[in-house]
């Protein structure tokens, strides 16, 4: 984990634009001088279910899994991706993480002092009412997920777990997936042997391709029908 310089700022940064745009230049500057970039290597661990929140995570980069510890399992939530936030119901809420989140890929973040960016919230009400949108959008997209777990079948799982990443993570299509195996099968609650099973199905049938960890969905309409259905 290597902590870097703060350069170019908030108030150039391209990652935070449409995030910040209803700060004025003080408040980034407020920002921008309480924050510090930290790098974390695949497989390191962001932050841990149950700590105390030092500060609100910012992805600038990279692919981050957000998911929740119950004895020696695990549930999968939701990625964060460029541009997303980690610890922002904290601001409204105890100040403890509620979840866990690990590094999937090199990812570059800014630590934000928890205090500098909570005073403005409180101050700013148009960021205010952006930052409650972005919890209600992780709300819905986490009550989603866990839905799909308790309701769909693993071809209803593994379709809409796909489609996700097409469209919210790598948002492309065809894209190189950089995720194993395994880890997928962790997402969808189930075994590597059953998700390169299903995958096989889903290539025999034509809904979608795969080359050297480029998956191409060929029938986008279908495969959202199989998410639908479970």
């Amino acid at each position: 984990m290597l902590t870097a310089g703060i350069e170019p700022g908030c108030l150039n940064c391209v990652y935070a634009r449409d995030n910040y745009k209803n700060l004025s230049a003080e408040e980034l500057i407020e920002i921008n001088s309480n924050r510090t970039e930290i790098v974390f290597k695949k497989g390191e661990l962001i932050c841990k279910q149950g700590s105390y929140v030092s500060g609100i995570v910012f992805v600038k980069s990279g692919l981050v899994k957000v998911f929740v510890e119950h004895g020696n399992d695990s549930t999968f939530l939701l990625f964060k991706v460029t541009g997303t936030y980690l610890g922002l119901s904290s601001l409204f809420n105890d100040s403890v993480h509620h979840y866990s989140a690990e590094a999937l890929s090199q990812t570059e973040v800014c630590l934000i002092n928890f205090d500098a960016f909570g005073s403005v919230v409180k101050n700013n009400n148009k960021f205010a009412v952006d930052i409650i949108k972005l919890l209600n959008q992780e709300k819905s997209n986490s009550y989603r997920r866990l839905m799909s777990l308790a309701h769909k079948q693993l071809h209803g799982r593994i379709a809409e777990l796909i489609l996700y990443l097409s469209d919210e993570v790598y948002k492309s299509n065809p894209f190189l997936i950089t995720i194993s195996k395994t880890e997928l099968a962790n997402l969808v609650a189930s075994s590597k042997e059953s998700v390169s099973r299903v995958f096989a199905e889903f290539k025999r049938s034509g809904l979608l391709t795969e080359d050297n960890h480029l998956l191409h969905i060929k029938d986008a309409e279908r495969m959202r029908r199989i998410s639908e259905m479970g």
